[in-house]
């Protein structure tokens, strides 16, 4: 999986590295945090398991977009 995804960046910069970097430096901590929203897309394959086992009942097809979030187009 490492070597699959270390090579990859978001479009803001965000790299695997930067997801893992909290739980390496502070051995209490477990898991890992995006660096930004595309992450969850770009390091799927890393961080869908970890959302399922955190959040068993949540779908991840079924996630909001962020520019669905537009108040315009609530109502």
């Amino acid at each position: 999986m490492w070597s699959n995804l270390k090579r990859k960046k978001t479009s803001k910069g965000g790299t695997i590295q930067m997801c893992v970097e909290g739980s390496v430096k502070h051995n209490d901590r477990v898991g890992v945090y995006a660096s930004d929203e595309e992450s969850y897309k770009m390091f799927f394959e890393l961080m869908e398991p970890i959302i399922k086992e955190i959040h068993p009942r949540f779908d991840v097809k079924y996630a909001y977009k962020h520019e669905d979030l537009n108040l315009v187009k609530i109502e």
